[in-house]
Parts: structure tokens; sequence; C-alpha cells
């Protein structure tokens, strides 16, 4: 490198610092730490804040007030959600329309039987549901989940890797349907399932698929039953692909005319 060019670059920087002056001007003082756990108390709820809250005391309310249930019904609107929710057991939702606001106030979960009636679910809030891996029992009575980010169907048949313990599987549609693939099946023979009863299955759904994966596995009780609105042909390839003692009551209403029993709010679902 040119000496010359060297000794001009030294002589430049000499000068600069000649020429720099200390700043008088102090620092603004902020709080950050406080900022930020005002910020996420004021913004976060329900299982996240209960996240928080194991990770610092200083997440918790002043004044946390929460009640503890086990084995719960909230049903239409006749619960306030004033406090927070601990809930164990058994939960079934029945035609609740303040749901945004059940999963603001829902601190804690770990559930045997999740019980979803007539209400619209987005994907991650139902996950919250079931984590924990103790769920044995899902029920889905003319109930959606949709995705978080649009009012599609989510396709879930992956949710049942959280629950290996799984027992009774009740779909009741046709809506629910469109959350599953037949591919759930692949799922389903991996868990504990005893009880499997479809009902109100749309002629969209892919029982071929579905019939074939799960004679893989001894389940003690499989009941199917169709749309009505499924055609003569569909009825014939149902036929053909169902073991006739899993459609058998389905089939004797459909062709033969046999009354076919009510499904209520109560059943029980094989437990």
């Amino acid at each position: 490198m040119n000496e010359n060019l060297i000794e001009d670059e030294k002589l430049a920087a000499k000068l600069l610092g000649q020429n720099l002056v200390l700043s008088t001007a102090a620092f603004p003082l902020t709080d950050f730490k406080g900022n930020l756990i005002r910020y996420l108390m004021k913004n976060v709820n329900g299982r996240l804040l209960f996240k928080l809250m194991n990770l610092n005391k200083w997440f918790i309310p002043k004044n946390l007030k929460f009640e503890c249930f086990n084995d719960m019904l909230f049903a239409k609107n006749k619960y306030t959600f004033s406090t927070y929710l601990w809930i164990t057991g058994k939960l079934d939702i029945y035609k609740l329309q303040d749901i945004p606001l059940f999963f603001q106030k829902l601190l804690y979960c770990n559930l045997k039987n999740v019980r979803l009636n007539n209400v619209i679910l987005k994907f991650n809030d139902f996950k919250q549901l079931i984590i924990g891996g103790n769920v044995e029992s899902l029920y889905f009575y003319e109930s959606a989940i949709l995705n978080d980010f649009n009012e599609k169907a989510a396709l879930i048949d992956d949710i049942i890797d959280l629950t290996p313990k799984l027992k009774y599987f009740l779909l009741v549609g046709p809506h629910i349907f469109d959350s599953f693939t037949g591919g759930i099946a692949k799922k389903l023979i991996q868990t504990n399932v005893e009880c499997i009863r479809m009902y109100i299955i749309p002629e969209s759904f892919d029982i071929q698929t579905f019939v074939e994966i799960i004679r893989e596995k001894s389940v003690r009780f499989i009941d199917y039953s169709f749309d009505q609105t499924v055609s003569d042909e569909y009825v014939a390839k149902v036929k053909e692909i169902c073991p006739y003692e899993h459609i058998r009551t389905w089939y004797g209403e459909r062709i033969e005319n046999r009354p076919y029993p009510c499904l209520h709010h109560n059943d029980r679902g094989g437990q």
C-alpha cells in the first residue's frame, strides 16, 4: 500500500478523534422488564399465561381466581367465565357460543373425555383440549374444526397422535368428516381404540380406505351409518366393503325400512 496514503489515513483518524465530544445527554430510564411483564399480562390468556406463571412469579395476577371442574358441562350461554378455569376428567361443550372467551379463561386442562356438541372450534383451540395424552374418549356431534386463519375445515388426522390412550372414537357428521380422511384409520390402529361409531357419513368420505386399514386391528365395537343423501350406487359399494355386522342397523333402515335408533345427546358412546 502507498506510504503517503497510509499517513493521510492516520492524520484523518487523529483529527476525527480530536473533534469527538462526549455527550452530556442522559439516557432515558426505562423499566423494560416491568413494561414487558405488564404487556404480557394484559395480552396473554389461558394456557400460555399458565406457562408464564410457571416461569416467573411476576406473571401471577394479583387477584388470581380460578375454579376447578371435574366432569363439567358448558352449555349454551349459562356460564359467565368471570374466573379462570382448571378442568380435569370430562368436558362436554354443548352449543356454547362464546368459544373465544372460554379459551381465554382456560388456564389448565387434563382431560380423559372430550365431547363437542354443536360447536365450531379453531384447530389450536381444539388441540388445547387434548394435550396431555390422557384422552380416552373423543366425541364429535354435529361439530366442526376449522383452520386458525380461515373458515375452511382443518384436516386433523394427525391429531390422533396426541391421544395414544384413545378407546372411544365417535363422529356424528356430516361436517366433521371434512376434517378427516380415510387415512385416519392408520392413526387409530396405533391407539387403544375399542369402540368406533361413525354416523351420517357423507359420500365424499373415503370409507374404503378406512375399512381396509381398520381391519388390521381387533376393535370390540364398530358401527357405521351414512348420510341419507348417499346414492344407491354408494350403498351397494358400502355393502361390498363393510362387514355386515358394522352396518346392520343402518342398512336395515335404508334397505329394509326398519327404524334407526336415535343418537341422543346423553348417549355415552359405548362407555
